[in-house]
């Protein structure tokens, strides 16, 4: 199921993941964290697809479950909160949106520590949702962050740390700070070359 996603082929993806559900409900229930587990990805494959309507359904089936299973602070409820997030961002719903990345990138801090690359992919998420609404300054404030701690666990050269760094970047030419956006670029490419190679797409990037 998970491959033919990736290969694009989204109505057979969706035919085995409901396959996959509908045997996790009559084998393990419908609290199983398995069972949860394919309740996620068919509510992630309708988000890809565009579903917005049954995407918001099945995650916060999902949410509720996972919240009454495994807890809020649980890295699988976590996630859902993050996802669930993003759906309410792509429908316009920036409030709630808002509200539950903040939740759960708190609740990452409290469960794993502020500097876990778990809660620093949260941290991007963030982010990445302040820079598409166009709030710039807390984008920018919130990549910073995030790359300053990427590179003290990861290392500079971290290709996680370098998205972070490239995010900086974008945040400051948006802000019309092209002589920091510019150092940030040119030290992202020097890097990004170093490893990747000259024709790797996020070099040319």
């Amino acid at each position: 199921a998970v491959l033919n996603c990736n290969f694009g082929d989204f109505e057979k993806s969706e035919t085995l993941h409901m396959e996959c559900l509908e045997l996790k409900r009559k084998m393990l229930g419908d609290k199983h964290k398995l069972t949860l587990k394919s309740l996620h990805a068919v509510a992630t494959l309708h988000h890809i697809k565009g579903n917005y309507t049954e995407a918001q359904s099945l995650f916060e089936e999902c949410l509720h479950s996972q919240e009454e299973l495994l807890g809020r602070a649980h890295i699988d409820t976590l996630n859902t909160y993050k996802d669930l997030a993003f759906l309410y961002h792509k429908k316009g719903d920036q409030n709630k949106a808002d509200l539950l990345l903040q939740t759960s990138h708190e609740k990452f801090v409290m469960t794993l520590g502020k500097e876990h690359p778990v809660t620093l992919s949260a941290l991007n998420c963030l982010a990445v949702f302040h820079q598409t609404k166009g709030d710039y300054p807390n984008s920018k404030r919130l990549h910073k962050s995030c790359w300053e701690q990427r590179k003290l666990l990861l290392g500079e050269t971290h290709l996680a740390t370098l998205d972070s760094l490239n995010n900086l970047a974008i945040a400051s030419k948006a802000l019309g700070e092209y002589s920091e956006a510019e150092v940030h670029f040119q030290e992202v490419y020097r890097l990004r070359k170093e490893i990747l190679g000259n024709t790797h797409p996020d070099t040319l990037d």
